[in-house]
C-alpha cells in the first residue's frame, strides 16, 4: 500500500459564523459560533489522504491540554497513524479562529503554540519519512524544520511536495531545491513570487528557481498546473444542487487529494497529473459542502461515486 507521511500542523479551531467581518472599532455579533473542531493544516491533510485510502502518518507537535486529546481522537478515528507525534509539556497545542462569513467564505488567525515550538527534526521522525512514497509538507512550522525533512526525503528519492499556505514570506532557494511539486493558492503565489494578477507568470518564476511541477488552486477558478509537461487547467468541480457550505480546509483536501492519486498512480507524468488533479476537484467541491476543515474530508467511496457525474 502506498505510504504519505505529512510534516505539520494541528491546531484545535474555533468557529465564528458572521454575516461580514467587523469594520475598525465596530461590534458585530455573531450568527453563530462557539464549536470547538479539530483542524491545522498538517491534520487537515493527513485526515483528508488517509480517508481516500492511502496509509498515513502525521508528524507533528500537540500539548498536553485537552485540545490536543480531540485532535488526536479526531485523527485517530480517520485511521492516521500518531506514532511519531510528540506531546510537550507547558506549552498549548495550536489553535486557530475560523471566521466563517455567508457564501461559505473564512478568514483564519492562526495562534501557533506547539506547531511553532520545533528546534529540529526528531531522529525518531526520520525512518518514517525514508519509507514513504511522498512526505507533505507545509509552512506552519519553521521552515529550518522543513528543510531537514524536504532534503532528507529528496536524497532519497521521496516525492516532496509543499503546500505553501500557514505562513507569508518567502521561500528559500535551498528549500526550494528539494522540493517536487509546489502546490500554493492563487493569494500565496503571488506574495511568493512578488507578481499580482498574473498567475501563470508567476508559477513560472517557480519554475526558473527549480521547482519542477507547480499546482496552484485557484478557488472558483478550478486549478492550473505550470510545470515540465506544461500547462494544464482543471475546471472546478459542482453539483449545482449541493450549495457550498465552508471552504475551510478546501485547499488542504486538494493537495492531499492530488498527492494521495499521484503516489498511488505511481508516476508524475502529465495524464498522472490530469487524472490527479480532476481526483482532487471532486475531493475539495465534497469537503466544501460540510461546515468544518477535517471534519468535512470526504471518503474515498463519496469521491468515487462523483469522478463519473456529468451534471444534469
Amino acid at each position: 500500500m502506498a505510504k504519505i507521511v505529512v510534516l505539520g500542523t494541528l491546531n484545535a479551531d474555533l468557529y465564528v459564523e458572521v454575516h461580514r467581518l467587523p469594520k475598525v472599532q465596530e461590534t458585530l455579533p455573531a450568527i453563530s459560533g462557539g464549536e470547538i473542531r479539530p483542524g491545522g493544516k498538517g491534520a487537515n491533510t493527513a485526515a483528508a489522504a488517509s480517508l481516500l485510502g492511502i496509509s498515513t502518518y502525521i508528524l507533528g507537535q500537540v500539548g498536553s491540554d485537552a485540545a490536543s486529546l480531540m485532535i488526536l481522537n479526531e485523527l485517530s478515528s480517520r485511521n492516521v497513524h500518531l506514532d511519531y507525534l510528540i506531546k510537550l509539556q507547558n506549552i498549548p497545542s495550536g489553535q486557530a479562529i475560523i471566521i466563517l462569513q455567508t457564501g461559505g467564505e473564512n478568514s483564519i488567525i492562526s495562534i501557533r503554540g506547539a506547531n511553532q515550538a520545533w528546534t529540529t527534526l526528531p531522529e525518531t521522525m526520520k525512518q518514517p519519512i525514508l519509507q514513504a512514497n511522498a512526505l507533505m509538507i507545509q509552512r506552519g512550522i519553521p521552515d529550518t524544520v522543513n528543510l531537514e525533512a524536504a532534503s532528507l526525503a529528496h536524497s532519497n528519492g521521496v516525492l516532496v511536495v509543499m503546500d505553501a499556505g500557514g505562513k507569508n514570506g518567502p521561500i528559500s532557494d535551498e528549500l526550494l531545491s528539494n522540493i517536487d511539486i509546489l502546490s500554493p493558492n492563487s493569494i500565496e503565489i503571488e506574495e511568493l513570487t512578488g507578481i499580482a494578477g498574473d498567475i501563470e507568470a508567476a508559477a513560472l518564476v517557480l519554475i526558473n528557481r527549480g521547482i519542477k511541477h507547480v499546482v496552484v488552486k485557484m478557488s472558483k477558478e478550478g486549478s492550473l498546473y505550470i510545470g515540465q509537461h506544461g500547462r494544464y487547467k482543471q475546471d472546478i468541480f459542482t453539483v449545482c444542487d449541493i450549495p457550498v457550505v465552508d471552504t475551510t480546509g478546501a485547499g488542504d483536501c486538494f493537495t492531499a487529494a492530488l498527492v494521495a492519486r499521484l503516489v498511488e498512480i505511481g508516476n508524475l507524468e502529465f495524464d498522472a497529473f490530469k487524472e490527479a488533479m480532476h481526483f482532487a476537484s471532486v475531493a475539495a467541491f465534497l469537503s466544501v459542502t460540510k461546515k468544518g476543515a477535517m471534519e468535512s474530508m470526504p471518503t474515498r467511496e463519496q469521491v468515487n461515486r462523483y469522478l463519473g457525474f456529468k451534471g444534469p
